[in-house]
């Protein structure tokens, strides 16, 4: 269905298989083995992008936070591992501007409300690249409707809010045009992890549309058939590679008109015809019957997968992004 086009899946070990303690081995089953599996059930047309081997290799540095999904700086060896996979020439992550926000307690505080992990907040570091000119266009993530351009890092968030920082929340579809001159644009289907990872691929491709898997309203076939892409990346972590709602969202994706979005149809419009009759005794029966007499309507009404790898702390709305008219180029 999608001739021409390069289509990559990313699997990403989470926390838990580097740190977690061994009094809790037993609750969680090696995820190495289970990325595995899945790269061997891949359609051969579909290359793995073995982000593991390479994560593995710096767990000595801060490449997860305690409290919440993994750090810039383990989004960034994936990027490279991606990159190295494609045969790309990519920066050192000496080269990126490194800026930090403070106290930062990620969602795991907020499902737990330890004040250990309160008492306890993190450095937030991030990495803005240099030497490449971008802009970043939001759409509503149902009609495709633009929003405008905006901020690509939104650095005015704090606190619980600061994974805000990468393409202002989950729940809205992202182009991202970049002054690279490859022609080279890559689609990225992805959960809250992938946020972190997008800002990286700016130096790798003109052009880079960024889909949450459990957000988006169109069929994702035609749409790549659409935009023209060259590339196509799946990147998910474990957890969500698992969950059977965000592999039914994918699925979805590609075989509805309105992709993700679930449209529930109300009941369809009835009339009762009701008839009245006398056995041989003189007793009286009334009979109700319910006749269709119209096609049931469509609805309006639309749900969206709930599905989220790992808790998320509240992430800034719409609203509260830095969204500037269309004329505008931000940088």
């Amino acid at each position: 269905a999608l001739e021409g086009v390069n289509v990559y899946n990313m699997i990403v070990p989470t926390s838990a298989e580097f740190y977690l303690p061994k009094r809790f081995s037993k609750y969680s089953s090696s995820e190495k083995d289970s990325i595995d599996y899945i790269y061997s059930c891949l359609n051969e047309n579909v290359k793995p992008i073995d982000a593991y081997s390479v994560i593995s290799q710096h767990t000595d540095e801060y490449i997860y936070f305690r409290t919440d999904h993994w750090t810039p700086r383990g989004a960034y060896y994936a990027y490279a591992a991606f990159a190295q996979a494609l045969g790309m020439e990519y920066p050192d992550i000496t080269s990126y501007e490194e800026k930090v926000k403070h106290g930062y307690v990620g969602s795991l505080y907020g499902y737990t409300n330890d004040i250990t992990l309160k008492n306890a907040p993190e450095d937030f570091y991030y990495y803005l690249p240099q030497g490449v000119d971008y802009k970043t266009t939001y759409y509503k993530y149902d009609t495709l409707a633009s929003m405008g351009q905006g901020a690509l890092f939104h650095e005015y968030v704090e606190g619980g809010n600061c994974y805000g920082m990468f393409l202002g929340m989950d729940a809205i579809h992202t182009k991202i045009t970049t002054s690279i001159d490859n022609n080279r644009s890559i689609v990225v289907f992805k959960e809250s992890y992938g946020n972190a990872f997008v800002p990286f691929l700016v130096n790798s491709f003109e052009e880079i549309y960024v889909i949450d898997i459990r957000y988006f309203g169109r069929n994702a076939v035609d749409y790549i058939k659409e935009i023209g892409a060259t590339d196509v990346l799946f990147i998910n972590n474990c957890f969500a590679a698992n969950t059977s709602k965000l592999i039914s969202g994918i699925e979805r994706m590609f075989s509805s008109p309105t992709g993700t979005i679930v449209t529930t149809l109300p009941p369809p419009a009835t009339e009762i015809i009701t008839s009245e009759f006398t056995d041989e005794n003189g007793s009286v029966y009334i009979s109700e019957i319910a006749v269709y007499v119209t096609e049931p309507p469509v609805s309006s009404t639309q749900e969206q997968p709930a599905v989220t790898s790992v808790p998320q702390s509240e992430v800034p709305s719409p609203e509260q992004q830095t969204v500037v008219p269309e004329s505008v180029t931000t940088k």
